[in-house]
């Protein structure tokens, strides 16, 4: 299921980071715009829509994202915002 996949690597993309909320804003074929949280008891939560105020938003592209055996590639995507923006 994309909605483990997606709290998975975004558990490992936040650990040791004290970034807390990020967006993400896919374009293409299955995109869409999802807040992604770490709450205060460590849990992540997947929200519709981005957040609002200065909220970092990583923007790619479907076509990127899905690797050559359909699977999306999270880990790469939030990895690298994070770490970008940390």
């Amino acid at each position: 299921d994309q909605a483990d996949s997606l709290a998975r690597a975004a558990e490992e993309a936040f650990a040791g980071s004290d970034r807390a909320v990020l967006g993400i804003d896919l374009i293409g074929p299955g995109g869409g715009q999802w807040t992604i949280a770490r709450r205060d008891d460590s849990k992540i939560s997947i929200q519709p829509g981005l957040p609002g105020g200065e909220v970092r938003v990583v923007s790619s592209c479907t076509t990127k994202l899905i690797d050559e055996e359909g699977c999306a590639r999270w880990q790469d995507l939030l990895a690298e915002a994070v770490m970008a923006h940390a």
